[in-house]
């Protein structure tokens, strides 16, 4: 397993220190840290239909 580069705290207090969410919609380090271990679980791949998709600035965590 490889260090995290960022704590679930600080990627909760830079959602909010940029904007990305408020206060009453930010998620709470549990949730940020169950999401990452779902994600980490996952293996990564690419849709076979379309690779230049970017990410909009409306996806969330």
């Amino acid at each position: 397993r490889q260090n995290p580069t960022m704590f679930a705290w600080e990627i909760r207090d830079r959602l909010l220190a940029e904007s990305v969410c408020a206060n009453d919609t930010v998620p709470s380090v549990s949730s940020i840290n169950r999401i990452i271990r779902t994600k980490v679980q996952q293996p990564f791949h690419l849709p076979l239909e379309d690779h230049s998709r970017t990410l909009s600035p409306t996806h969330t965590l």
